[in-house]
């Protein structure tokens, strides 16, 4: 994916593009949240990344889940659509990410930090959480706290 933003960003510059993404929460059973702490910025977030062209939300989250954790998961269900995200980067480009955001259920693996953009993963009480990337991954929270689906933002 690195190289389609990569190309796309050498025609059109830093000029807003949309580039959609997909990702999702899980719990264990203890109800703790599982989350991501990132490469960019060090802050705390929700496993995902950007949906490459021909692919499902849905494989999306499950391949960035798989990637960014080690696990192996499955859908449980939609959570929300978070369409309402704008950035601009540090190096001025901008986009809008609409994200597609799912309740994943554990099929197997071992939790292991195993992508260059995770620096750490965590399971988080909902009452003790840390610090969250920014207001898209904020939004997602509210929704899994607030046990909330259909989400549409």
């Amino acid at each position: 994916m690195a190289e389609y933003i990569h190309e796309l960003r050498a025609k059109v510059g830093n000029m807003p593009v949309i580039l959609p993404v997909a990702g999702g929460a899980l719990r264990d059973q203890e109800g703790r949240i599982l989350l991501q702490r990132r490469e960019e910025g060090f802050k705390w977030g929700f496993p995902g990344g950007n949906m490459e062209y021909g692919e499902s939300a849905e494989n999306t989250a499950i391949r960035e889940y798989q990637e960014e954790t080690g696990l192996n998961v499955r859908i449980k269900h939609l959570i929300g659509v978070f369409t309402d995200y704008y950035v601009t980067y540090e190096n001025g480009d901008q986009a809008q990410t609409p994200a597609f955001f799912f309740e994943m259920e554990y099929i197997s693996g071992e939790l292991k930090p195993s992508s260059h953009e995770t620096v750490d993963l965590a399971w988080f009480s909902p009452d003790d959480l840390p610090e969250i990337y920014n207001q898209q991954h904020a939004q997602m929270l509210q929704s899994v706290l607030n046990n909330e689906y259909g989400t549409y933002l």
